[in-house]
């Protein structure tokens, strides 16, 4: 049997994104068992909800101790930056330093950024200056040339992360390490696209994806070996993906 390539993904957010964060792993559990299990890629979403309760410096170290760098951090933001620790502005501004830090060692990482634009409207003097700070943030990503995406709703989320997730697969290779060895850019040969002809005749028709979810990666794919997608005649929509029965709150955040 050939040998599966894992790799993790890390959900980075303030707790005002529970939906969001339940769509990445709803889409990484999708892609890894169609694109992904072809690929030989199962891509393994976490968060802070999969630590164990322990003791620290401060809540986000425990989270920093449980959690190892990742091979792709997948960020999103809304209302508010989060909650400050001692070393950063806050948990999920450090969580992203802690994601910058690892590409710059090893340059094959990936990370993705969104930003909801959601028309909000604060209720508080807090709600302002929370906002302000994540728009003066986002200001100084654009600055040191971080590439992020905007989104509207939940739904415009969903297709676009799914769309980003499915170029890294299909790219390939997304585990940063092998063996405890990091994975350069010198691995990223093209001989990682030679089986891409041959993989799309095998998944033209995976029962687990809609006609449009078919369509976008199958399409992806044909790009990224240089050729026209084919058109299709589907107009099914977006699938609405199911709210988790629980909410969940960061340490230190009110849900």
């Amino acid at each position: 049997m050939d040998a599966i390539e894992r790799a993790q993904l890390f959900i980075g957010s303030p707790s005002d994104l529970t939906a969001e964060r339940e769509i990445v792993r709803q889409v990484c559990q999708e892609l890894s068992q169609t694109v992904g299990a072809v690929r030989g890629v199962f891509v393994n979403a976490v968060g802070w909800e999969n630590c164990l309760p322990g003791i620290g410096s401060d809540p986000q170290a425990v989270i920093n101790s449980q959690v190892s760098p990742s091979d792709i951090f997948c960020g999103i933001f809304w209302k508010r930056l989060g909650t400050p620790t001692p070393r950063a502005e806050t948990g999920t501004v450090e969580e992203l330093q802690r994601a910058i830090d690892y590409w710059g060692n090893n340059r094959s990482s990936n990370i993705l950024l969104y930003f909801k634009e959601e028309p909000y409207f604060p209720k508080t003097v807090v709600e302002a200056k929370n906002q302000t700070k994540l728009l003066a943030f986002r200001d100084r990503l654009a600055a040191k040339g971080i590439l992020y995406r905007t989104f509207v709703s939940t739904l415009e989320f969903e297709r676009e992360f799914r769309k980003n997730l499915t170029t890294i697969i299909l790219r390939g290779p997304v585990s940063t390490k092998q063996n405890g060895v990091f994975i350069g850019n010198a691995s990223r040969t093209t001989e990682n696209h030679v089986d891409l002809k041959g993989l799309l005749h095998q998944v033209e028709r995976f029962p687990m994806l809609s006609p449009r979810q078919n369509h976008e990666w199958i399409s992806l794919a044909y790009i990224d070996i240089g050729q026209v997608p084919p058109l299709t005649s589907s107009s099914s929509g977006p699938r609405r993906p199911g709210r988790p029965a629980c909410r969940w709150s960061r340490p230190g955040e009110s849900p």
